[in-house]
């Protein structure tokens, strides 16, 4: 998983500026693969063959991100045109079989491409509120405030086991959490409005 002090269009970025970053590219790789092969694998694609879609679209991703234009592209559209486009290649260049026709028709369906979309929607949300979380808890001056949204949230522990564990009373615990929850939900919207000023008409 990417490390959250980097959104996925900074590593976009990153790539395209310095192609030898081996972080950047590892993070990217990290994040993405999994839900690239995950999706082939979905919709009936063997072990071998989502492995082979999943690198072409790495491959693709690593000369088109060159050419990746922030201010005018939404990164979630530009990745999900690749693996789109990747899939549909690799379907097409495949020796015909039996039920292929049939089985690409599948493959090719809305109900399989929205599912695609939602994925990386999904990632891309779940970056950006890791984004949102690890700059609200730079702006923190008291640890025990991020521990206890960190330990109810995060980690699932009840209230007063949270207060139990951080020697504070219960009712702390509550407003603790629901302020950091708060701010989360304001700078997650910040972020959002930050990527949108940024997109070209």
């Amino acid at each position: 998983m990417a490390s959250p002090s980097h959104s996925t269009s900074t590593l976009l970025v990153r790539l395209r500026e310095h192609g030898g970053d081996d972080g950047a590219w590892s993070q990217f790789v990290d994040r993405y693969g999994p839900q690239f092969y995950g999706w082939c694998r979905r919709h009936g694609l063997q072990d071998a063959d989502a492995s082979d879609v999943m690198q072409e679209v790495l491959l693709r991703v690593a000369k088109g991100v060159k050419t990746f234009d922030r201010e005018r592209a939404n990164a979630r559209s530009w990745l999900f045109t690749i693996l789109r486009n990747s899939f549909r290649d690799w379907l097409h260049h495949r020796d015909p079989a039996p039920g292929g026709d049939v089985a690409r028709a599948l493959l090719e369906s809305k109900e399989a491409l929205d599912d695609l979309e939602r994925r990386l929607a999904e990632e891309f949300d779940l970056e950006r509120k890791e984004v949102a979380e690890h700059n609200v808890r730079s702006r923190l001056r008291g640890a025990a405030t991020w521990l206890a949204y960190e330990l109810t949230c995060r980690q699932g522990l009840s209230y007063t086991e949270a207060a139990e564990r951080l020697k504070i009373r219960r009712p702390h615990v509550i407003r603790s959490r629901n302020r950091v929850i708060k701010m989360v939900a304001e700078e997650v919207r910040s972020l959002a409005a930050a990527e949108e000023s940024r997109q070209g008409p």
